[in-house]
């Protein structure tokens, strides 16, 4: 008896299994074209783009100890977690301690403790 056979039979004997039987007959191997779906590097990024390599450093209180580098978008990340608000002293490599909310975007208007 051959596999179709076999799967026939098994259709009539358990109905329930029938669509189960059916699909795993119409399964075919994908080739190695259609396994290849994933480009092979990463995409560009846009030639305008420009990367973030500013690193800021943070002093988080009740200690006051500086912490970093951290990158923009981890600042913008900790400051939507109310980790930073707009008393955080914040400074880069080039620039002096400043307030958070000295940084555009960083903390939004309304959030600052008074």
């Amino acid at each position: 008896m051959d596999s179709k056979a076999i799967y026939d039979k098994l259709g009539e004997i358990f109905p329930t299994l029938k669509p189960l039987l059916e699909a795993g007959k119409k399964k075919k191997r994908p080739t190695a074209k259609e396994k290849r779906q994933v480009p092979l590097r990463a995409p560009e990024p846009p030639k305008d783009a420009k990367p973030d390599l500013t690193e800021f450093y943070v002093k988080f209180p009740p200690k006051f100890q500086e912490s970093g580098p951290y990158r923009l978008s981890e600042l913008k990340t900790l400051a939507r977690d109310g980790l930073i608000t707009g008393e955080t002293h914040i400074r880069t490599e080039k620039t002096s301690w400043m307030y958070a909310r000295n940084i555009k975007g960083l903390v939004a208007e309304g959030t600052e403790e008074e």
